[in-house]
């Protein structure tokens, strides 16, 4: 039924230069929107934000250890990821605070072993990402159980390396605000470096969007595709941090429904819509990939579906039903009667009573 209203809509045959722009489009947010709910995405983005909201202190704890390795003092660093961070969170939960502090303050937790603990916790985020990258690019996972886990600690690494990079930006703007600009406006110079700050978060985003729409499938996706993707995936998670952020100050109905845990479910929503975001700029990458082979292998895509155990590598097990032999009573067979079709025990144990 779906497959006919597409092809009555005009959108299931190859487009030509004859469809109107207006036409193209509407097919092609159709098509968007068929593989975003074909694949499931919106139920996957739930199960990758639970991830990531367990993995997001372990991350945010190896980054302010090693972070304060290289400043001197782990306190000082706490404070200027918290800073970092709200540019990429819309709220700023005390708890997450208080967590950090205490984590930071455990010398079993900040030892050698305890930062290798940290970083295997969070590295389940990508980790848990890479059979919904599957998915959405319909390949089956190949990759042994090693490779599988180097690869997510690999993008958690390059995470890492990302935060680092948004601190040193901040502190270089806020070396340049001390600066003046020759030939530049008093205003003029501010407004570029508001700009240039905040473009940075943006940057750093669509960097990290690129690096798990290209290696967290299970083959190597084209550069042009993730860029692509992860362009349009940033583009909509900045908007929607905006649209969030207002929502935030002119509802504000989080904090009359929980009370005191207001900011903790706001944190669980915001983490649910960047995992919705993403994945629907991944969706973007695979069409776009598709298209450039064949429009139909972009359509077979769009329905291909959300086999999960193909995407985790897991072997379809069918379990036969067995079904226990009828055996008809002869005596009854001859009369039509219905007790023929009953199971030998139940006749012989009837004839036994007799």
């Amino acid at each position: 039924m779906e497959r006919r209203l597409i092809v009555l809509s005009g959108c299931g045959e190859r487009p030509t230069r004859k469809r109107s722009v207006p036409r193209r489009i509407y097919c092609y947010l159709r098509r968007i929107t068929d593989a975003y709910n074909t694949h499931q995405c919106g139920l996957l983005a739930g199960a990758c934000a639970f991830s990531a909201l367990l993995s997001v202190v372990p991350l945010l704890a190896v980054g302010i250890s090693v972070l304060g390795f290289f400043m001197g003092s782990s306190e000082s660093a706490l404070n200027d990821v918290l800073v970092a961070l709200k540019s990429y969170v819309p709220v700023d939960p005390p708890l997450l605070k208080e967590l950090l502090r205490r984590i930071i303050n455990d010398k079993r937790l900040i030892g050698t072993f305890g930062l290798l603990g940290l970083l295997f916790t969070a590295h389940q985020t990508f980790l848990s990402m890479q059979p919904v990258m599957n998915i959405i690019w319909n390949v089956p996972e190949t990759r042994p159980w090693f490779q599988q886990r180097l690869t997510a600690i690999g993008v958690t690494l390059f995470a890492l390396l990302l935060l680092s990079a948004d601190l040193a930006s901040s502190a270089f703007f806020a070396y340049l605000e001390t600066q003046h600009i020759p030939f530049l406006p008093g205003n003029v110079e501010t407004t570029l470096l508001r700009i240039g700050l905040g473009a940075v978060p943006v940057i750093l985003t669509t960097m990290l969007f690129v690096q798990i729409y290209r290696y967290l499938p299970a083959r190597t996706i084209p550069w042009k595709a993730a860029i692509l993707g992860a362009s349009v995936a940033a583009l909509l998670w900045q908007a929607s941090k905006v649209l969030f952020s207002f929502s935030l100050i002119y509802v504000n109905s989080y904090d009359r429904l929980y009370g005191s845990l207001g900011s903790v479910v706001i944190l669980v929503v915001w983490i649910y819509y960047s995992m919705a975001i993403l994945l629907l700029g991944a969706e973007v990458a695979a069409d776009y990939e598709f298209v450039r082979r064949s429009f139909r292998a972009a359509q077979e895509r769009a329905h291909s579906g959300a086999d999960l155990a193909t995407a985790r590598g897991t072997p379809h097990i069918l379990h036969p039903i067995e079904i226990e032999p009828m055996i008809a009573d002869p005596t009854t067979a001859k009369t039509g009667n219905h007790s023929a079709s009953r199971p030998s025990s139940q006749v012989s144990g009837r004839n036994d009573s007799r």
